[in-house]
């Protein structure tokens, strides 16, 4: 992007901004799935991966909201 003029030509497609959620999502599947399979084995590690994805998708909601909020 730092090659392209300035303008709406060095902008992302506005479908981007969404992308940081849509990977959040998909992270947090697979890291359930996984504490799920692993919780009979060790809880803490569950407990600590399923903490882990819920945080991540609440400081992912806060960036597409504040994205959102500098756009508009």
């Amino acid at each position: 992007y730092n090659q392209l003029p300035w303008g709406d030509e060095r902008l992302a497609p506005t479908l981007m901004i969404f992308l940081p959620s849509a990977i959040t999502v998909a992270v947090s599947i697979i890291n359930l799935v996984t504490s799920s399979f692993i919780y009979s084995r060790s809880q803490i590690i569950a407990r600590m991966l399923s903490i882990t994805s819920t945080l991540i998708s609440f400081l992912s909601f806060l960036f597409t909201l504040r994205t959102i909020q500098l756009i508009s």
